[in-house]
């Protein structure tokens, strides 16, 4: 482990073929209503397929795939293995790039994470349609794992939590979005960004990296570059 600007950074160097994996692991541990449990959801499926300040968001996406394997946006629960009910929950940002390429993915999930612009009614209503149908075939398919999830959630308080962001009551939260937004849209976008400036900065930050050895130094001062990009708290998580 090595603390940069305050962040925890773990380093493994292990034969990546010169590939960089990089997940940043931000805490989840100030939400404490269900609303702000559900809007942390939505940013998981929001980010990286919305514009930002500096690309629309089919510029965003070539960018992304023309540098990294993807970037991935998603709320994670990690269960304590030695502890009954007990869990972290952290939003994850993860990504891999080759050779060189690891500095514009760097840039590209400081743009994303900083700058994304999520004002745009149209966009988010048709991300969040495009959801609800994912999720309504994963049920036909998975029906059986849907119900089993919703039984563990009345037994697990990790399990309650991880259900309200990936199951049931997230589906039902996202088809009363859908069916109320054109009169609460606007609202949704503000509370998005306001949700943004609480999780995305350096307060508990982990960051997890794996490449070369002989990479070390330069992935060590790519990160310490990047971090000097990120705000170091936020404005307000009240």
């Amino acid at each position: 482990a090595i603390p940069v600007h305050g962040t925890t950074v773990y380093f493994h160097d292990q034969k990546t073929s010169d590939i960089t994996y990089v997940t940043l692991a931000f805490p989840m541990d100030f939400i404490q209503s269900e609303a702000d449990l559900f809007l942390v959801a939505n940013l998981g499926k929001l980010l990286g397929i919305s514009a930002t300040e500096h690309y629309s968001y089919m510029d965003l996406n070539n960018e992304i795939m023309k540098y990294t394997s993807g970037i991935r946006f998603s709320p994670a629960v990690f269960k304590n293995s030695k502890v009954r009910n007990d869990y972290e929950a952290k939003f994850l940002v993860s990504s891999s790039a080759i050779g060189e390429n690891y500095q514009e993915m760097f840039r590209l999930i400081l743009e994303v994470i900083n700058h994304s612009n999520l004002l745009d009614k149209g966009r988010l209503k048709e991300i969040l349609g495009m959801e609800k149908s994912s999720m309504e075939m994963h049920f036909d398919a998975r029906g059986d794992e849907v119900a089993v999830s919703r039984v563990k959630a009345a037994f697990s308080a990790p399990e309650k939590y991880r259900e309200k962001l990936t199951g049931l009551s997230y589906y039902d939260h996202l088809c009363e979005l859908i069916a109320t937004f054109d009169e609460s849209g606007d609202e949704l976008a503000g509370e998005l960004s306001r949700m943004m400036d609480k999780l995305f900065n350096q307060s508990g930050l982990e960051i997890f990296l794996t490449g070369e050895a002989d990479a070390k130094a330069d992935l060590m001062a790519a990160i310490t570059a990047m971090l000097g990009e990120i705000k170091q708290a936020p404005q307000t998580r009240h």
